[in-house]
């Protein structure tokens, strides 16, 4: 991402912000600059939080789904050679 993207997607809180991972975020344009500016930021960070957090549930359950992989080879190859064996 572009230094100039990035800056375009953070100040895009300034307004608020709606996304399916967070609750709509609505900024009043009433308030003084430092607090629109300071409940962009809070928005912003809870953003990545729930962006990171998602990220982890997702690597944790690949490992998961790829350990259950190892595990169905493991038993598929010991039936094999239990067969190999009765034969």
């Amino acid at each position: 991402m572009t230094e100039k993207a990035r800056s375009a997607f953070r100040d895009s809180f300034d307004k608020g912000h709606v996304c399916r991972l967070c609750p709509e975020t609505v900024i009043d344009p009433g308030l003084p600059a430092a607090d629109r500016r300071r409940m962009a930021e809070a928005a912003y960070s809870a953003h990545m939080t729930r962006l990171s957090h998602r990220r982890a549930v997702i690597r944790r359950q690949a490992v998961e789904v790829v350990e259950a992989a190892i595990d169905a080879a493991a038993a598929a190859a010991a039936e094999l050679a239990r067969l190999d064996d009765a034969i």
